[in-house]
């Protein structure tokens, strides 16, 4: 009977694929720049590490349904946040907008004010 050939591991050493995997995270991170504002760099960051797990997915079909359901999941919190940012933006915008006329329309009547009591300063 031969022999069972034995597997030597180097547990030292990540697997080649984790360290593609972590060069991948390093690069892809690094090309993102935070001109866009906040959210924009947070939602590139996540997007950068959901490619990384999708290629861990689709490197280990094993794991490819359950993963592919919790990315999905994710994926739709991700979008239900975004959307609410953007409501609670334009929301913010308005707000500053409306404000900016009200003070303009309270100018208008500070100078009316002054104008008539200036004028009723002057007829007495």
């Amino acid at each position: 009977e031969e022999p069972v050939p034995t597997v030597k591991f180097n547990l030292d050493k990540p697997p080649m694929f984790c360290m593609r995997m972590g060069k991948f995270l390093e690069q892809e991170l690094a090309k993102i720049s935070p001109t866009g504002g906040k959210m924009q760099e947070h939602y590139e960051r996540v997007q950068v590490h959901r490619d990384c797990l999708m290629m861990f997915v689709s490197h280990f079909q094993a794991y490819a349904d359950p993963l592919t359901r919790i990315i999905h999941e994710y994926d739709v919190c991700i979008t239900y946040l975004r959307q609410a940012h953007d409501v609670v933006h334009a929301g913010r915008l308005e707000y500053q907008q409306a404000k900016v006329e009200a003070e303009g329309e309270l100018a208008k009547g500070l100078i009316a004010a002054e104008e008539l009591a200036t004028q009723k300063t002057q007829e007495v």
